[in-house]
This record gives structure tokens, C-alpha cells and sequence, in this order.
């Protein structure tokens, strides 16, 4: 920096110089009047100037004392110039100075300037991302930006830093008068960096933005980020996903979020945040008044998070954005959550991908944002969820009324004959002929649904025996795709005591022996085909069923996907495999009638 005193008049490119004006400087070299060498210990470099009317002076200025360590800028042998009382003096431009600045270092260094580096000292943005930088490549590039009037915006990203670094960057940012972005990403900083970051990052006061995701932070780091947003004022954005803070991490930053009235975004994805985590920021979220976007996707929060949330949206009035893509929420747990959106009239994006929401959660979703007037939601996100014909229709309809974009997956026609409709055919009747054990495993399998959980749900006085009648009704209910006379015909052959019973232990048995069939089969050599087996001829009769009355077929496909893997799945010709039919699509969650309009919590 140059620092006028006593100059009655400035030369305009100076003042060109100090305000960043385009206006070329002049090429009148100087003339040496005396040599003098620099004198060791010094903390900046003085030259003086002689005019008619006043002296000049103007000095770098001294390097922070970690980046100054072992290292010197000039020569010792470098010969410092005096011009004369008619030269005009001559200086570099701030370009050439900090490409000075930055190769000098690399050059005592023993390293090769980066390319990235180079340009990006003289734009707005400095970015280098993907390039392994070592201890010393971040030394150097620090060294430039120290002098840097142009650069507001760093970003790093995976340049495989480590935590001493850190050091460097910390005094960048803390003298730093530019500087408004800082992004430090993916470079395993840990503890250490994580204290020294948020420390430069408090005794700026002019970030405003601050990204250290992926950087390995633990529970007890907490307590650096809880300090941060304590004692800043000026930062607006925070991003710490895929992080390891966890519940009690997550509870610390919660705390400082109470009482916080500046920070706008954060990010806490991909943290590990579970029961106590996602209470404590539910309780935040209900106190701040501050937060606009809130990003909670790829955790855990699961009933007792959407319970916190939904008391949240009750009371906030300030969030406009919030995303809880991946966090294990079941129908009953978004239904808490649009019971807290009754009562709020702010909140415009909401994204619910990769949840357990299913077609019918869907549309029940859309059916309250239809009736809520006061609703504020105008993007709804459920990612890659399949949903109905009838879920496009209401869609459509809710469009005429108001301004709501809706991102979904695959379209499934319900133009079907529903099963309590339709009578039994020559399939059904060919079942039972089959073993009614191998029936009821294959239908069960076939459902992804374990026999075992099923039957300790229907047995509520653990008496280790289920009656026939209920249990036929609890498999129709799951969606077991037979009739109810086939189904309880094939009950009636497994009572072999003829007391209306079924004993539970039996059926653990015969559970375990289907298995261990299924495992033999495809263990076996053989040419034998699965579909030749008594189990494959009894599977291949079960999915055609499944495929008439079931299975809903495609009416539309997904925007965000070129090809579905499932839909390939689902439209080949031969029968597929017992370990490729999770894949295959079948609607088997909840009742085939018709009436989707209520949540029942199935414990």
C-alpha cells in the first residue's frame, strides 16, 4: 500500500493505482542516484523520493509473522532506487505486483505457480478446486492474497489440505479488508481448523458467508461453531454438511441459534442427526427469527424431528425454505408436519424426496395443500416418488387456482378392476392344488414383507396362536393378492388340528424350510430352471396374479431420470429373479380401495 504525505501534486496514474482506474502510467525510466543495501530486521521496505516541493514515501507492508517465517521477499543483494528530483517515479501496477508477489514465492519455495491461481488473483473469485495443494503451495498463495485488493470470493475444494494449513488462511482472512466469501471444502481441517477458521472468521467482521463442509468436524466441535454464531454479526450464510456433529454438535449450534438474529442459511445435512439433534434444532427453529433456508436432508429425525419441526412451523414466521430430503419420515411423521403448516403462511419450498411417503402419502399431501387456503407452499419436492393418475389430475387442478410446482417420479394408472371386484380365475384355482405353505411364503416374499413381524403384530395377547379369520383378514388387508374364499381355503389346509388356530412356532418352522429350499435351488448346479421348481411354478402363478389385479402400469415418466431402471424391470418378458423382484414395483403398501385420504399410524 502507498501512503501520500505532504504531496501537493499527486500524479494521476498514483491516484489510478489506489482506485483501480485504467490510465496508463509513464514510461520515463528512473535515473539511480544511490545504492544502499537492505537493512536486515526491518519491518517494511522504505524508499524515498526526492521533489521540488516534498518527499514521497511508500512502503509494503509487513507480512503476517507465520507467513513472514523464514521467508524474505527481496534478495539480500537487492538494491533498493532513489529517484531523482526530476525523474518521475515509477511503480508497478497491483497486477504485477501480485503476480510478483505470488511467483517470488514459489520461486524461493521451489515450486511452479498454478495457472488457476495466477488468474484467479486478479478476478472477483479465486478458485481452485480438485488440485492437491501441499503445505507450502497454500504458504504462497497466501502470501499474494495478503496484498490482494481484488479477490472477495475463495473457494478450495478438495485439494486434500489438512489442518496446518489453516494457519495461513485464518491470517488472510482476519487482515483481510476485501474478502467476503470464504470456502474451504472437503480438505479434512478437523478440530484444529474448525477453531482456527471461526476465530479469523469473528475478528473480521466482514464475512459474510462461510463454507466448511466435509471437513471431518466431530460432536465436540460444536462449541467452536456455537462461539461463531455468538459473536458474529456479520455472517449471513453456514455451511457444515457432510460433517460428523451429530446430536451433540447439532444441540450446541442450536443453542446459539436461539438467539441469533443475522444468520439467514444454514446447512447441516449429512451431520448424523438423530432423536436429541433433531429436538434441539426443532426447538431453534421455533425461537429464531432469523433463518430463511434451513437444510436438514441425509439425517435421521424420524418421529420425534417432525414432531419438533411441526411445533417449529407453528410458531416461525420467518422460514421460507426448508429441505428434509432422506430423514426416515413415514406418513405419520409427515402428518405431523402438515399439521404444523396449518398454521403457517411463510413457508414456500418444502422437499420430501426419499422418504417413506408412497403413492398414496402423495396424494393425501396434496389434498391438504388444496385445502389449507393460507398455505404459503409454492414448490413441493418428493423427488423420484411414484404417485397415481389421480395425484396428476388433483395437481392439475390445484394449478388453475394457485401458483404450485411439484416435482414427482414415475405416473401409475389406476384404471384397473379393483380384487374385491373381480372373481377368481383358472390361477387362483390352480394354487390350490399347490402346498398352501409355498403359497403363503411366496406371497409374502414376493411383498418383501416378513411372516414373522406380521404374525407378532396380529397375536396381542402373545398367546403363540392366531385365529384363521383374523389372520385372513390382516393379509388382505397388506394386500395379499388373492381372494378371500382362495385365501381361506389355503388356511383351512394348515389347520391340521381343526380348532380355527394356526400355532405360531409351526409356522416359524415352515418359514425356515421354505428358505432353505429357495437357497438349495439356486445353490444347485443343475440346468434346472427356477420356473421348472415347485416353488418357481407356484411364483411364476402368484405375479400373474399380481399382474392383473395388482400392479398399476406406467402413464408417465420421470423428469429427473432418462431411464428407470425400475420400469425396465417391471416391462421384461421373462420372469425375474427371487433377488431382482425388490426391485419391481408392486403398490403392495395399504388397501386397494379407493379412499386415500387419512393417515392411520400402524405401530
Amino acid at each position: 500500500m502507498c501512503a501520500y504525505r505532504n504531496f501537493n501534486q499527486v500524479q494521476p496514474h498514483l491516484l489510478a493505482q489506489q482506485y483501480r482506474l485504467n490510465i496508463s502510467q509513464p514510461t520515463k525510466k528512473p535515473v539511480v542516484l544511490e545504492r544502499k543495501k537492505k537493512e536486515t530486521g526491518l519491518p517494511q521496505i522504505q524508499i524515498e523520493a526526492a521533489n521540488s516541493n516534498s518527499k514521497l514515501h511508500f512502503s509494503w507492508p509487513s507480512l503476517p509473522s507465520s507467513l513472514d517465517e523464514n521467508f524474505d521477499m527481496y534478495d539480500d543483494e537487492e538494491d533498493i532506487f532513489y529517484q531523482s528530483r526530476t525523474a518521475t517515479p515509477y511503480h508497478k501496477t497491483s497486477q504485477e505486483s501480485l503476480m510478483y508477489i505470488y511467483e517470488k514465492a514459489c520461486k524461493k519455495n521451489k515450486l511452479l505457480p498454478l495457472a488457476c491461481i495466477k488468474n484467479g488473483l486478479l478476478k472477483q473469485t479465486l478458485s481452485c478446486r480438485f488440485v492437491n495443494l501441499q503445505k507450502t503451495d497454500c504458504k504462497c498463495i497466501c502470501y499474494a492474497l495478503c496484498n490482494d485488493r481484488f479477490v472477495e470470493r475463495i473457494e478450495f475444494q478438495q485439494n486434500g489440505m489438512g489442518p496446518e494449513p489453516a494457519h495461513y488462511f485464518a491470517e488472510v482472512i482476519q487482515y483481510s479488508s476485501f474478502l467476503t466469501h470464504v470456502k474451504i471444502a472437503d480438505n479434512d481441517l478437523r478440530s484444529e481448523g474448525a477453531s482456527i477458521i471461526c476465530n479469523a472468521i469473528i475478528d473480521n467482521k466482514m464475512i459474510i458467508c462461510l463454507d466448511l463442509s466435509g471437513n471431518s468436524f466431530v460432536e465436540n466441535d460444536g462449541e467452536h461453531f456455537e462461539k461463531l454464531i455468538e459473536k458474529t454479526d456479520s455472517l449471513r450464510e453456514l455451511y457444515l454438511g457432510h460433517n460428523e456433529l451429530m446430536d451433540q454438535g447439532v444441540r450446541k449450534i442450536s443453542q446459539a441459534l436461539k438467539s441469533n438474529v443475522t444468520l439467514q442459511v444454514l446447512d447441516l445435512s449429512w451431520n448424523h442427526i438423530r432423536l436429541k439433534g433433531a429436538e434441539a434444532i426443532g426447538e431453534a427453529l421455533e425461537q429464531n427469527n432469523s433463518l430463511l433456508t434451513v437444510n436438514l436432508a441425509w439425517n435421521g429425525l424420524h418421529q420425534d424431528g417432525a414432531t419438533s419441526i411441526a411445533r417449529a412451523l407453528q410458531n416461525n414466521d420467518t422460514l421460507t425454505e426448508l429441505d428434509l430430503t432422506c430423514n426416515r419420515l413415514s406418513e405419520y411423521c409427515i402428518a405431523e408436519i402438515l399439521r404444523g403448516l396449518d398454521s403457517n403462511s411463510t413457508l414456500e419450498t418444502l422437499r420430501l424426496g426419499q422418504n417413506h411417503v408412497t403413492t398414496r402419502g402423495a396424494l393425501t399431501i396434496l389434498k391438504h395443500i388444496k385445502e389449507n387456503k393460507q398455505s404459503g407452499i409454492s414448490f413441493l419436492d418428493f423427488g423420484n416418488q411414484e404417485v397415481h393418475d389421480k395425484f396428476v389430475e388433483l395437481y392439475q387442478e390445484i394449478q388453475k387456482e394457485r401458483d404450485l410446482k411439484i416435482q414427482y417420479g414415475m405416473v401409475w394408472s389406476t384404471d384397473r378392476t379393483p380384487l374385491s371386484q373381480s372373481s377368481a380365475d383358472e390361477d387362483e384355482v390352480a394354487l390350490l392344488s399347490c402346498n398352501p405353505l409355498t403359497v403363503l411364503m411366496e406371497c409374502m416374499r414376493l411383498q418383501n414383507m416378513r411372516l414373522l413381524d406380521f404374525f407378532k403384530s396380529l397375536d396381542t395377547n402373545i398367546s403363540g396362536l392366531i385365529c384363521i379369520n383374523e389372520l385372513c383378514d390382516g393379509l388382505m388387508k397388506v394386500g395379499i393378492p388373492l381372494h378371500r374364499q382362495t385365501l381361506l381355503q389355503l388356511l383351512n389346509r394348515l389347520d391340521v388340528d381343526n380348532n380355527r388356530q394356526l400355532d405360531y412356532g409351526e409356522m416359524v418352522e415352515a418359514q425356515h424350510i421354505h428358505r432353505r429350499n429357495l437357497r438349495k435351488i439356486f445353490a444347485s448346479s443343475s440346468e434346472i430352471k427356477f420356473e421348472d421348481t415347485e416353488i418357481g411354478r407356484v411364483s411364476v402363478i402368484v405375479r400373474k396374479i399380481m399382474s392383473k389385479n395388482i400392479i398399476m402400469k406406467t402413464t408417465g415418466k420421470d423428469t429427473r431420470m432418462k431411464s428407470s431402471k425400475r420400469n425396465e424391470l417391471v416391462s421384461r418378458s421373462n420372469t425375474p429373479s427371487p433377488f431382482q423382484l425388490e426391485h419391481v414395483e408392486t403398490n403392495m403398501s395399504g388397501s386397494q380401495s379407493e379412499d386415500y385420504l387419512t393417515f392411520n399410524h400402524v405401530p
